[in-house]
């Protein structure tokens, strides 16, 4: 029985995603949770498991070109059941020779897919022209998400050189083109936006740039996205606030004794806080919930997005089922993330299916922050530094290292209360932090 093998959502905004290599090729083994091939999404490259066992007889999108989430990648068969099928032919125009992705019948099971958005039509790699040392016109091979990085920041595609299949310009490539070239400019850095000399003057400033010029800044794929998600949150949920002040200093002196005795060397307050979440979550169903079709879904497990900063953009890696973690198992799973997040590589589910997000900007200098919520959650936690602050206890003022934590809820899901008795909770938690430990 045929299995069809479709474009994961890999990520809880992918549209699209384009193919960078295959690691079967028709007519070998393919094992349930191996890698079968790596993706490029906005976001980041991905590495794709298979669902199923069984022979890969046929490859419906090549190397280099891309498919819309849903769209029917590859084919499986079981083992003896049909021989191996070549790779796609490649219409003129780049595309795969089959570019529709009908509905699966009902009686072939479909892999690695979920209910997904209908597939629109695949868009493949363009093969622009670039002049060679010779005079001569060549075909630039480069990924869809690579070309847009390109042209949004206004590098020739065709001086970049492709570390893909066959030479085939990825993100990464532009990337680090873009970041070279900028380095070669550091030197010469303009002068901000809208910088003025003196009414009436003219001339150049300092900097040798003509005064008064403005810089317009093309988007990213990846900050347009953010753009347009962030401007739909704010748009269309209504949100609000709830703001506390903890006292992180018994928080801060368990972090302190668990990494210098070496029971979780890297300790981060940030473990710390998604610990406290995993808990107060589980006691507070309705903030670990989604709004979706005008209802709300409860969700039975605890899923952690955690804001990563990356360059000009930000990555919510999601950690799974943190409720089931202990401390050194949040830790570890964490700095893995991480790790992935500044690579921009990922595996699976590692940028979808997050329940409730947290953004810490704790390492910076700042008192708080208010964040954006991330649909279809319900809620986002934002926490600022933990700073040496004047608190009162038994009357007396004295100094007491302390984090303010600010909840932007959708009020859709949730009302007032409901939100300050979570942060009430997670305040407990915190300030209690032995139950970390011990949960």
């Amino acid at each position: 029985m045929a299995i069809e093998v479709r474009m994961p959502k890999l990520s809880d905004n992918m549209e699209e995603g384009t193919i960078i290599r295959w690691y079967k090729q028709p007519g070998e083994q393919v094992t349930e949770g191996e890698a079968l091939a790596e993706v490029e999404t906005d976001k980041a490259d991905v590495e794709v498991e298979a669902g199923d066992s069984g022979i890969l007889r046929e490859i419906r999108v090549a190397e280099g070109q891309t498919a819309s989430v849903g769209q029917i990648i590859a084919v499986l068969a079981a083992p003896g059941e049909a021989p191996a099928a070549a790779p796609p032919r490649a219409s003129g125009d780049g595309r795969a020779a089959t570019d529709e992705a009908p509905a699966p019948p009902a009686s072939e099971p479909v892999a690695a897919a979920r209910p997904l958005a209908p597939p629109r039509a695949q868009r493949s790699l363009r093969d622009a022209k670039a002049s060679s040392e010779d005079g001569r016109q060549h075909p630039v091979r480069a990924s869809t998400v690579a070309r847009r990085m390109a042209d949004d920041a206004g590098v020739q595609i065709g001086r970049i050189t492709g570390s893909g299949p066959g030479g085939l310009i990825l993100k990464r490539d532009v990337e680090a083109a873009v970041g070279k070239e900028h380095g070669q400019d550091a030197g010469r850095k303009p002068a901000a936006a809208g910088t003025e000399g003196p009414a009436g003057a003219g001339g150049e400033g300092a900097t040798g740039v003509p005064r008064g010029r403005e810089r317009v800044l093309e988007l990213s794929r990846m900050r347009a996205t953010i753009a347009r998600r962030m401007a739909e949150s704010k748009r269309e949920i209504p949100h609000f606030y709830v703001t506390s002040e903890i006292d992180m200093s018994e928080a801060m002196r368990l972090r302190q004794t668990l990494r210098e005795t070496g029971t979780i060397a890297t300790l981060t307050v940030t473990h710390l806080i998604v610990k406290a979440l995993a808990i107060a979550l589980t006691r507070h169903p309705r903030v670990n919930a989604s709004w979706r079709d005008g209802g709300i879904v409860l969700h039975d497990e605890v899923h952690v997005g955690i804001a990563v900063a990356v360059d000009d953009g930000l990555l919510v890696p999601v950690l799974h089922s943190v409720d089931r973690l202990s401390l050194p198992e949040i830790s570890a799973a964490l700095l893995a993330l991480t790790e992935k997040a500044r690579s921009g590589r990922f595996s699976g589910d590692d940028l979808a299916g997050a329940t409730f997000s947290l953004s810490n900007l704790g390492t910076l200098d700042i008192e708080e922050i208010a964040a954006v919520i991330n649909p279809p959650q319900a809620a986002i936690l934002a926490c600022g530094a933990v700073k040496d602050r004047p608190v009162v206890r038994d009357g007396a003022v004295v100094a007491a290292k302390t984090m303010r934590a600010t909840i932007s809820c959708d009020h859709r899901v949730l009302n007032g209360v409901e939100a300050a008795r979570f942060l009430e909770e997670l305040k407990g938690l915190l300030e209690s932090p032995v139950l970390l430990v011990a949960g």
